[in-house]
């Protein structure tokens, strides 16, 4: 739930809407249209009522011991609520589900923010988006295409994707990420990345100042992408980071392969002047190696 909970944090109403079987949001809009969806989604649980929830299943409210486990694996989750009076309205229900005061929970409460090792794992956005608004209503917005460079490959973006979900659930991998791949080639992609990177030093207000310049497009685009990682994290789907790496290594080498040829095209059809023969030697021998990398990438191992 960590993708959702930036998402609330960043001013976005976030709602849990169970779907009939078989249905997904496409489908179900398609069928019942637009209006019925958003009615069904407004009645669906807010997050940490829907995380709350969670943790009560299968607590055995007779015995102190299960009650007491409850209240504090919990505690990340009220934490995380930076209205305080929000925090102290679930504090109460809480309170009341379990038979514990709501004293004594705010007491834990301020005994696990005073950790600072906690406050970082909550990842405690505090800023206020002037996008705020109800999730659905992002439903109204066109959809948003990452832009990728001419020649940069398909299986690269999506590898750029992945990366990207796995990083929201795990912010702490993002610098490898940037290390290891040399940055992400799609520019939305690496300044969302750059954000996840930076949350133990300035992720908080590096994150507001993303969404505040982002428009609705693209800020659909980064929801659904936390929302399928904690999708895909709860299904136990395995992740496969350094197949996702290896990917976006050989799509920049296929990017800068296009880039060569085009750089040729263009000096073939205007003719190369003979200053310009050294230049074109340049590109053919890089040209060359690059394939010499496809080559090597590709050979069974």
């Amino acid at each position: 739930m960590r993708g959702l909970q930036i998402l609330k944090q960043q001013g976005l109403e976030v709602h849990i809407t169970e779907l009939p079987s078989g249905e997904d949001p496409d489908t179900f809009v398609q069928r019942y249209g637009l209006d019925a969806f958003l009615a069904l989604a407004e009645k669906g649980p807010g997050i940490i009522e829907f995380q709350i929830a969670r943790v009560l299943e299968g607590v055995n409210m007779d015995q102190p011991e299960s009650l007491a486990a409850a209240v504090k694996e919990a505690l990340p989750i009220l934490g995380g609520v930076t209205d305080t009076i929000e925090r102290d309205l679930h504090i109460q229900r809480l309170g009341t589900a379990v038979g514990v005061s709501a004293d004594s929970i705010r007491q834990q409460v301020r005994q696990f923010l005073a950790q600072p090792r906690n406050r970082s794992q909550i990842m405690d956005i505090n800023a206020k988006s002037s996008h705020t608004k109800h999730v659905m209503d992002s439903g109204k917005v066109a959809p948003y295409a990452p832009i990728a460079p001419p020649g940069y490959p398909q299986q690269a973006i999506l590898a750029e994707q992945e990366l990207l979900k796995q990083a929201s659930l795990t912010p702490e991998i993002s610098s490898e990420i940037k290390e290891r791949t040399g940055g992400l080639v799609i520019e939305l992609h690496q300044q969302l990345l750059n954000v996840l990177a930076s949350y133990n030093e300035s992720g908080r207000e590096a994150l507001h100042n993303l969404f505040e310049a982002l428009d609705a497009p693209k800020i659909r685009y980064v929801r659904e992408l936390m929302l399928k990682a904690d999708e895909e994290a709860a299904s136990g789907l395995n992740f496969d980071i350094g197949g996702c790496i290896e990917r976006i290594r050989e799509g920049r080498v296929i990017l800068r392969i296009h880039q060569l040829e085009q750089e040729i095209i263009k000096r073939e059809t205007r003719g190369v002047p003979e200053t310009g023969e050294a230049e074109m030697s340049e590109i053919l021998t890089e040209l060359r190696e690059l394939h010499g990398q496809l080559r090597i990438r590709s050979a069974p191992r």
